[in-house]
């Protein structure tokens, strides 16, 4: 019987084989033809791929059919999926670690940072200074070596002179 086997090329090949041939020994025919080795070599007979130990009977091929020779590459495949990492859930019974919560002091800065409150006669003492050109009600920052208004931008530096030890107020713009 007559078989025909197209190549990658397009070249076709004729074989005279019988029915009872083994796919493997026409892949020899080929890779005698061809020089195309026989673990690279897949035939391919109406869309179904033929192996090796059957033969041309058991998928029913007659004479003047074509077998598609195809070539065995590796890749084509999908990226694998990761797996999700799951936490390990806690085995032992032990309550969870303690988290910060926050506890808000009513009146914490005005009390402890700007007026402070006499506890033997109740007497109120600011610890800034009103800005003079703002007015009252506008209290200045006060920094390491000055104070700032933050609504004028008026800055007065500590200016300590030589010859006394006390303070003076610079003004700076």
């Amino acid at each position: 019987m007559r078989l025909l086997i197209r190549s990658l090329t397009g070249k076709t090949l004729v074989l005279q084989v019988e029915l009872h041939t083994r796919i493997e020994e026409i892949k020899s025919h080929i890779h005698e033809k061809e020089k195309i080795p026989l673990d690279q070599q897949r035939l391919v007979f109406s869309g179904k791929s033929l192996q090796d130990d059957k033969t041309l009977l058991d998928y029913q091929i007659q004479t003047s059919s074509t077998l598609h020779l195809l070539m065995c590459l590796e890749g084509g495949g999908k990226k694998k999926k990761r797996k999700k990492k799951r936490k390990k859930k806690r085995t032992t019974l032990r309550p969870p670690p303690k988290t910060h919560r926050h506890k808000n002091i009513p009146l914490f800065p005005i009390e402890r940072t700007i007026y402070e409150i006499r506890a033997k006669d109740g007497f109120i003492i600011c610890h800034r200074r009103t800005c003079p050109k703002c007015g009252p009600g506008v209290l200045m920052a006060s920094h390491e070596n000055r104070e700032y208004c933050g609504r004028c931008h008026l800055s007065l530096f500590h200016q300590q002179s030589k010859s006394s030890p006390t303070r003076a107020m610079v003004e700076m713009l």
